[in-house]
């Protein structure tokens, strides 16, 4: 949604796209990254491969990272 925003304010024109898929990625029960363990990416609404394309730099770079849980979140 960052992106959509700053993309928005750089050439007056809106992602409506991008914005939905982050609203819905804001709304998942469960993590990105195991969508994206899974190959699911696609299923996700308004995710087209120009998003996933996007995203999956940073998704790989969480993918080596153990997901903290429950209070280890914030210790």
């Amino acid at each position: 949604m960052n992106k959509e925003y700053i993309d928005t304010l750089r050439t007056g024109k809106s992602n409506k796209t991008m914005m939905w898929a982050g609203l819905n990625l804001n709304n998942l029960d469960e993590s990105i990254l195991d969508v994206f363990r899974r190959g699911e990416l696609l299923e996700l609404k308004n995710f087209t491969n120009k998003i996933i394309e996007f995203i999956i730099p940073y998704l790989e770079k969480s993918k080596t990272l153990q997901q903290k849980t429950g209070i280890d979140k914030f210790v």
